[in-house]
């Protein structure tokens, strides 16, 4: 991996017209006619066709849960899942198309296995669903379930044990059972979590084209990010607990798409958090908001590093990122100050300062090449930019973000079209006093 540190550990709408399900961005209905798709049946121009087996349109906005999607016949976890977990002997696999999730049996302790993703989404006005095609054993003690992840661990779910299908929220460390029915494999084949006009709704459907409302009630908040996680979990001592299979992720396709860069304004007033929940310290380096701006503070006793990582995912085709460099440590060998837009598979383009050097970099497969130099001036320097636009990667500077000078070009070493911007400082030797970097201005 090229990161400083591994981010491993770091919403289609309802349907349109006939389903009549909520406020809709996406459309299924065409002239009034419910349109079938296959592999060879396809679907108008501007639509795509779900593995459900049915055709809706892409939806315009950015950034929502409908960014994520996946049919698992890649079989194995792929980038976009780099939070997911298995622990005392749980199991997680992909065959045949399905993601395979088991508990370990008869487990002297508590065992679970999950996919997470690795990014947040936008939660507001969003859903999630997922396709069961087979669900653990029905018995007390096993469970799989599709659950939603906000801030503080809270969470709502679906999940089914023994003959009971559960609608549950997680809130403020206390558990809520909001109702449940008789697990039925067939009529509940699919099951999804959506939010729309204020409200949380918990659904089922056999062909995720109809859809049986469970559970609402109005959001307790504005949840305005989340991550997908579903998976299995087992008490210890459940003997033959099996397998959950699961399939076509928010129908497989991905209907929605990254935000661009250049859509990112962060100027760190208040907390700061919402949009950074991936940041990281390490070695006895601290990091924290301060008078508007993103600090990090070296340790001076032990190598160490901070950073600032994005909660989503973010283009840079055909756009830019820049921020603002404020304050850098003293001109010292092994101490840097960052700026990298990260792919999934750990490749980035990057700007680094260290001692009186401005690097322009990039990494792909584990190997830094550094594209150019120039002698850092703090004024002329202040501002750094990421940008990308006829095919090629641009590493800029600028003294007041108006007038930029390019410093190197390059062909697109990689695919920009889902990449985590990360910025921070590192100290691969302890330094002289305790080092501040501090950054501002992030768009």
């Amino acid at each position: 991996m090229c990161y400083p540190r591994d981010v491993r550990c770091a919403l289609p709408l309802a349907l349109a017209g006939v389903l009549a399900l909520g406020s809709c961005a996406v459309e299924m209905d065409v002239g009034d006619t419910n349109l079938a798709c296959d592999a060879a049946h396809a679907c108008p121009p501007d639509f795509v066709c779900l593995a459900a087996g049915f055709c809706v349109r892409p939806d315009w906005r950015c950034g929502m849960v409908n960014v994520l999607a996946d049919d698992f016949e890649d079989g194995w976890p792929t980038w976009q899942w780099l939070a997911s977990a298995a622990e005392n002997g749980a199991s997680l696999t992909e065959e045949g198309g399905h993601a395979v999730l088991a508990p370990a049996a008869g487990g002297t302790q508590p065992s679970w296995a999950w996919y997470e993703s690795s990014e947040w989404y936008v939660w507001y006005g969003s859903r999630v669903f997922i396709e069961v095609p087979q669900s653990v054993n029905a018995i007390a003690g096993a469970r799989a379930f599709l659950t939603l992840v906000f801030d503080g661990d809270d969470t709502i779910s679906i999940a089914q044990e023994a003959d009971q299908l559960y609608f549950k929220r997680h809130t403020a460390g206390v558990d809520a059972t909001l109702g449940s029915v008789h697990y039925d494999p067939a009529l509940h084949r699919w099951w999804q979590l959506r939010s729309a006009d204020d409200r949380t709704h918990w659904e089922t459907s056999p062909d995720a084209l109809d859809w049986t409302a469970r559970f609402d009630e109005p959001q307790l908040a504005r949840p305005s990010l989340a991550r997908v996680r579903f998976g299995v979990a087992a008490d210890a001592d459940v003997p033959d607990p099996g397998a959950a299979h699961f399939d076509n992720l928010n129908g497989g396709v991905a209907l929605g798409h990254t935000c661009r860069a250049q859509d990112l304004d962060e100027d760190f007033e208040g907390s700061g958090t919402d949009g950074w929940r991936r940041s990281y310290e390490e070695g006895g380096a601290s990091r924290g908001f301060f008078d508007g701006t993103a600090a990090v503070t070296l340790s001076d006793v032990e190598a160490s590093t901070a950073a600032y990582l994005s909660s989503s995912a973010y283009s840079l085709v055909d756009n830019g990122l820049s921020i603002q460099v404020l304050e850098v440590p003293a001109a010292t060998a092994g101490v840097s100050t960052w700026l990298q837009a990260v792919a999934r598979s750990g490749d980035y383009i990057g700007i680094r300062l260290e001692r009186d050097t401005l690097y322009f970099e990039q990494c792909l497969g584990g190997d830094v090449a550094v594209m150019g130099t120039v002698l850092h001036d703090p004024q002329e320097h202040r501002y750094w930019g990421l940008g990308h636009r006829n095919g090629e990667v641009h590493w800029s500077t600028s003294p007041d973000r108006q007038s930029w000078t390019t410093e190197v070009s390059a062909a697109e070493p990689f695919p920009l079209d889902t990449l985590t911007v990360a910025f921070g400082a590192t100290a691969t030797v302890p330094p002289t006093g305790s080092p501040v970097a501090r950054f501002d201005d992030v768009r």
